[in-house]
């Protein structure tokens, strides 16, 4: 994975990872690192993603972010990333809504099809994940980044 080009893309747009977390447990989370779409929904909240930048970092391969399910400050580690897709750069409440609206829809879609935990051994195995379809008028990105293990 490109540390790089994922922080880059979460600066200036929403996406949707899913990653392992150190316990194996694997999470489904809608992102950003951009303050102003964060605010649509949470105010003002520099605080959050500055808390996760004090101990994130290229070095270490953590990534911080804003989750926006909860409007606080979250990170993932590049090393146990499975899939990564950006949904693109908002501009108003009503576009994050419908961006909201995907994840929860694929987060449902991807828990029904895939297991909860697994090993952290089988992130070198590139574990074999069903990821449910997004439609292409459900991204707002010109990018369109996609990224699967």
């Amino acid at each position: 994975m490109n540390y790089s080009e994922i922080y880059n893309d979460l600066t200036y747009n929403t996406g949707i990872v899913i990653f392992a977390k150190k316990d194996g447990t694997i999470r489904v989370m809608a992102c950003t690192r951009n303050l102003d779409i964060a605010q649509l929904t949470f105010g003002w909240i520099p605080g959050e993603l500055k808390k996760m930048d004090g101990r994130c970092g290229i070095g270490n391969g953590n990534v911080g972010v804003i989750d926006l399910s909860i409007g606080e400050g979250r990170c993932f580690n590049i090393s146990r990333l499975i899939y990564y897709k950006s949904l693109g750069q908002v501009n108003s409440l009503e576009e994050l809504n419908k961006q909201m609206g995907v994840y929860l829809k694929f987060a449902s879609e991807y828990k029904a099809l895939n297991p909860e935990v697994i090993s952290l051994g089988k992130l070198d195995d590139k574990p074999k994940v069903v990821l449910p379809e997004i439609s292409a008028s459900d991204v707002f990105s010109q990018s369109n980044l996609e990224i699967r293990i």
